[in-house]
């Protein structure tokens, strides 16, 4: 047993030494700590939930005074900039799980995570997000037999979106003066002012559109009463404006953490641009990928920030250079969901529970044709129509009394 004597004797030192260590210099102690373990995301959120506990400042990320790893700087922890990654796919995944809720479906993350990954694989090689919304609809309503509901949250998804990107588009128009004169500037305000007015209409009253849809696709058809199920999931967030709101405001992380991985890769090969610039230009990128003309988006991508940091004095071969390389530093992560489809086996079935789960998916039953208004059945619709008008408008037709007298 003298194996585990020496081990004792060990680690009875080193619990010394840290704790020491922790005990007279916490600030040097804890940013070492999450320096060495800032590539385990979960260890890092532990790590600075000890930190709250005893009371040290753990600063927010700081490009300007911020380096790759933890630092201390006048009795506060300055937060690892290597500790910043995935951010916006992180978030997606964060705001999908939020909208299924309110949609009253629990999933476990474990299996959003493998779900998106495998979505931004089959994406690499469709138009747009076309590969990623499409698998994950299917993916939930596979699982769990209600497509209306995983439909309506990638709807929600991406009403959410449109509405962060021009709403930022419009927020840092005063570092948009650098690549678009002042005229064309104004215009394109109002052109991203307009959908933000929209989208946050859809998103705050939802039921204006399910009136204006029953009235061009009434319920009483086959195709209406589909499209009716639908928007009627897609309406239900107004009754859940608390996990609506969080979901928008996990919008702006999701895109911000995106501009983020570009700012650091323009940097990376020498490009002095500023965060400013990157935070006006990045959502005109991303707003213009999601035209489906290309590839995952390539070459629309590149064009689009090459002219527009052309503008700003930067050159424009490095300009397409450092959008293809944040694009390839997404891919990187979407490989691995490649290797999660090819470890789920054909009959890989997840447990998702909630509210929605107790009743049937009537999201995929099949509904039957509407029959055919018989002559009898003609003229009782005729008489509920006469009982429910106002009594000086009430004329009761022939065809009414006759149905009375058969009656």
């Amino acid at each position: 047993y003298c194996f585990n004597k020496s081990h004792t004797t060990a680690y009875a030192i080193v619990t010394y030494e840290t704790a020491w260590l922790k005990a007279n210099y916490p600030e040097e102690f804890m940013a070492a700590l999450m320096t060495c373990d800032m590539g385990v995301t979960e260890k890092v959120v532990r790590y600075m939930g000890e930190c709250r506990k005893m009371d040290l400042d753990v600063k927010r990320p700081d490009v300007n005074t911020c380096q790759a790893d933890f630092t201390v700087e006048d009795g506060g922890i300055l937060f690892g900039l290597g500790a910043v990654k995935g951010v916006g796919m992180a978030a997606t995944v964060w705001r999908w799980k939020v909208l299924l809720g309110a949609q009253e479906l629990k999933v476990p993350v474990r299996h959003l995570i493998g779900t998106f990954l495998i979505g931004r694989f089959v994406g690499s090689f469709l138009p747009s997000t076309v590969g990623l919304d499409g698998y994950r609809m299917w993916d939930i309503a596979r699982h769990s037999g209600q497509a209306a509901r995983s439909v309506s949250v990638i709807v929600v998804e991406k009403i959410i979106g449109f509405f962060v990107l021009s709403t930022l588009v419009v927020a840092t128009i005063p570092w948009g003066t650098r690549f678009i004169p002042a005229t064309a500037l104004v215009a394109t305000a109002v052109v991203f002012a307009v959908p933000v007015c929209l989208s946050f209409a859809m998103l705050l009253m939802p039921r204006l559109i399910r009136r204006y849809i029953a009235k061009i696709l009434p319920s009483n058809t086959a195709l209406g009463a589909k499209v009716q199920k639908a928007v009627k999931a897609v309406t239900a967030y107004e009754s859940h404006r608390r996990a609506l709101f969080k979901a928008v405001l996990i919008g702006f992380i999701v895109h911000l953490g995106t501009t983020l991985m570009y700012f650091f890769t323009a940097h990376s090969i020498g490009i002095n641009v500023g965060l400013g610039e990157v935070l006006y230009v990045g959502p005109l990128m991303i707003a213009a990928t999601v035209v489906p003309i290309s590839v995952a988006g390539i070459g629309v991508r590149e064009l689009v920030v090459s002219q527009l940091m052309s503008q700003a004095g930067h050159p424009a071969a490095a300009a397409v250079v450092f959008a293809f390389l944040g694009y390839l530093v997404g891919q990187v992560i979407s490989l691995f969901g490649g290797l999660v489809l090819l470890a789920r086996r054909a009959d890989y079935m997840v447990l998702i529970s909630g509210a929605a789960m107790e009743s049937d998916p009537e999201e995929d039953e099949e509904l039957p044709e509407p029959e055919e208004e018989t002559e009898a059945d003609e003229e009782l619709r005729i008489l509920n129509d006469n009982l429910n008008r106002p009594v000086d408008e009430l004329e009761l037709s022939v065809r009414s009394a006759n149905c009375l007298q058969n009656a």
